[in-house]
């Protein structure tokens, strides 16, 4: 009965949306824990997330992607995975990777950001908003289909950016204060980050029990606020490298 809850239950069972249920829970906690953070730690306590525009960003989207899974919890709950509950979810998920694909900008271009920043935010805004009118237009044939595939995509672009920022970071192109972080336990982040998301993207991608599938795309969001909690404080960063 254990394995069966673990492993893909048939469709309508009782395991399944228990199943459901619970990862969309833990997915929901994760996020609940990073708005918590930023809220208790880095706006009230060091007076930073006021201060950083890739923390603004990030807090954005894990307050977003709190009404996806509470929408989901819902749904799951009363034995409705497609109705209204459904498209709530499906639409608050797309649109909380839209402030979170934002961040990773100043990640890949790190020096180039501002020149990059207009333009990418306008791609990531038109492709959210097409996205969730491609949903809303097609939910009665494809459901989760555009949710699942930009939840793919933006794993893959925050993986790829972080990788290349590591690159310039060990290259010596960018840096930061010894005092915030050493350079060695920097590099170590930047390695860290990229495999969680890796690790949440085979999930995905490689057919995983749903229950360990859905939980793992909390990662993403988690390993977004660890990573931005010290990339803020970068040189690169301009006017936020003064944040103490």
């Amino acid at each position: 009965m254990i394995v069966e809850f673990f492993e893909n239950p048939p469709d309508g069972s009782e395991f399944q949306a228990t199943g459901y249920v619970v990862a969309h829970s833990l997915f929901l906690l994760y996020n609940v824990l990073n708005v918590a953070f930023l809220l208790i730690v880095q706006w009230f306590a060091l007076g930073r997330l006021q201060r950083s525009n890739v923390l603004k960003l990030t807090f954005l989207g894990c307050f977003l992607q709190q009404f996806s899974c509470i929408s989901s919890v819902t749904r799951w709950n009363i034995g409705d995975p497609v109705g209204i509950f459904g498209i709530f979810s499906a639409s608050f998920g797309i649109a909380a990777k839209v402030p979170l694909d934002i961040a990773y900008i100043y990640v890949y271009f790190n020096k180039g950001y501002r020149k990059a920043l207009l333009k990418g935010s306008v791609f990531f805004i038109i492709l959210g908003i097409s996205l969730l009118v491609a949903t809303l237009v097609n939910w009665e044939t494809d459901h989760f289909e555009y949710l699942t595939m930009d939840t793919v995509a933006s794993t893959i672009w925050h993986i790829v950016a972080v990788l290349k920022c590591r690159t310039a970071f060990m290259n010596g192109d960018i840096s930061i204060r010894e005092s915030i972080i050493t350079a060695d336990s920097m590099s170590k982040l930047l390695l860290v980050v990229p495999l969680l998301d890796v690790f949440s993207l085979l999930f995905h991608i490689l057919g995983a029990p749903d229950f360990f599938g859905v939980a793992s795309a909390g990662i993403p969001f988690t390993s977004g606020v660890l990573l931005f909690v010290y990339l803020g404080r970068m040189d690169f960063m301009g006017e936020y490298r003064s944040l103490p």
